[in-house]
């Protein structure tokens, strides 16, 4: 999946022209200004570099792309009632990771 991604972005140009109206596709421009946005009115949402081997050019180096975080489900806020939390280790490092266990 990864191949046809990298030759469908290698082999489409960058759109210049706004066609989110037509097609619902954003230029880098209007991507940047609507993520300024949300960032701006909803503080769960940042932006964020990523890797640096996978910049696009395009697209400014410090908003490649947009995460949230830190937002309420109440679905999981239930499981967590009935949750149990263990401080361990996880994984090869020695950093502490709190695991919830769900019983």
């Amino acid at each position: 999946m990864n191949f046809l991604r990298n030759v469908r972005e290698n082999w489409t140009p960058e759109l210049r022209e706004s066609a989110f109206l037509e097609r619902g596709v954003l230029t880098p421009a209007e991507f940047v200004a609507a993520g300024d946005q949300l960032v701006y009115r909803c503080p769960t949402w940042q932006w964020a570099s990523g890797d640096p081997s996978r910049l696009r050019p395009y697209l400014p180096a410090d908003k490649q792309f947009l995460v949230t975080r830190r937002v309420p489900c109440r679905s999981r806020v239930a499981s967590l009632s009935r949750a149990e939390a263990v401080v361990g280790t996880v994984g090869r490092g020695s950093r502490p990771m709190v695991v919830v266990v769900v019983s």
